[in-house]
């Protein structure tokens, strides 16, 4: 065993989380308040080498991991404990990948149905793009979600948080669709609902049938 790549390997890990912890804030705030600006610096970015892409912010993978992912995680295992009143729950392997792949559902949603109104031919370079706008569309939606669910649910109602998240999602969906069809943010706002639109006329059917049947 190397003693000296072990201390090297942290002094690295500590340097990194150092980095991540004074980029975070300033992402978070451009992303949250400035979705078309984030868009335009993923482009931006694209233009780079890849070694020198994303320097000035938090990468974007990394971004929805720690803005929405791991949020999405607490927020489910804690719901579970306050229903179950179960203290020896355990946040588990299983809780990180529903959650990861709750994000992903609504990311990949958007990354096909933008590749799909574009016309482009499907190719790595482009989805990759188009992933690493997503990452810094969905996560902040994600994040107000989960605090809106942590201090408003009890007050305000579940169907009306659920409401609020997709008209927060498709706010911030909008900005892409701008970006990448070059439309207004009206428009791009009303190609971010269809999803939505398409979801619930295959939902309220089923439901009827469900309620009448059982």
């Amino acid at each position: 065993m190397d003693i000296l790549k072990i201390i090297q390997s942290l002094q690295d890990f500590m340097y990194e989380l150092v980095v991540w912890v004074l980029l975070l804030p300033k992402t978070i705030f451009r992303a949250i308040f400035r979705p078309g600006w984030m868009v335009a610096y993923v482009n931006e970015e694209w233009e780079k080498k890849p070694e020198d892409r994303f320097d000035e912010y938090l990468s974007p993978a990394l971004f929805l991991l720690v803005v929405a992912v791991i949020p999405n995680t607490l927020f489910s295992w804690m719901g579970r404990n306050v229903v179950t009143s179960d203290v020896t729950a355990q946040l588990t392997e299983d809780n990180l990948v529903a959650s990861t792949l709750a994000v992903l559902v609504c990311l990949l949603i958007y990354l096909f149905w933008i590749q799909i109104l574009s016309k482009q031919p499907v190719r790595r370079s482009v989805l990759k793009r188009l992933f690493f706008i997503q990452c810094y569309l969905v996560a902040p939606a994600q994040l107000i979600y989960v605090l809106l669910a942590v201090f408003g649910l009890n007050t305000i109602g579940t169907l009306l948080v659920w409401v609020l998240n997709i008209f927060i999602t498709t706010f911030y969906e909008a900005f892409a669709f701008r970006d990448e069809l070059k439309v207004g943010l009206l428009k791009g706002w009303m190609f971010a609902i269809l999803p939505y639109a398409v979801l619930a006329l295959l939902w309220v059917p089923l439901w009827l049938v469900s309620s009448f049947l059982f």
